[in-house]
């Protein structure tokens, strides 16, 4: 079995069908920021590690970071015009995590959303929360996405 990588570049397209440069002027990307593992469930498909613990620090260290990533994406590509910015964690809205990691979550999101506003204004800039969805606090977590203006929710 050959290992040999196939590349769109080298193809011999039949005549009259172009070849089409999906990547070369981006005008969208995504970042996906994890938060932790730590989760509710258990699930057997999972490849997350459920017993780690919530590491305020690294929580922390996440907006300068994320930030460093996405002015390098928008100086190697200023065609982009619009990131949607995926937080997820294991489980973010888990009942038996406490109300102060919920301030740091909207710290995050508020610092990168402010600092990419003042930087690259004409970028739109949308937050996707991923929750399974398994919470009784439905108030605190309504509260929380209403607040700090999600888009989406997966």
């Amino acid at each position: 079995m050959s290992t040999e990588n196939i590349s769109l570049r080298n193809m011999k397209f039949p005549e009259g069908c172009p070849k089409i440069e999906f990547y070369k002027h981006p005008t969208y990307c995504e970042l996906v920021i994890y938060l932790f593992t730590k989760c509710n469930l258990n699930c057997a498909f999972c490849f997350q590690e459920h017993s780690a613990d919530l590491d305020m620090e690294f929580i922390n260290s996440i907006p300068e970071k994320a930030l460093e990533l996405l002015r390098k994406d928008f100086t190697e590509q200023p065609t982009i015009k619009q990131v949607d910015i995926r937080i997820l964690g294991g489980e973010l809205f888990s009942d038996n995590i406490s109300d102060s990691y919920f301030d740091e979550y909207a710290r995050v999101i508020n610092t990168i959303r402010e600092q990419l506003s003042k930087e690259f204004p004409e970028v739109q800039v949308d937050f996707i929360i991923t929750t399974n969805g398994v919470w009784k606090n439905r108030d605190r977590v309504i509260n929380f996405i209403e607040t700090n203006n999600f888009k989406k929710l997966v």
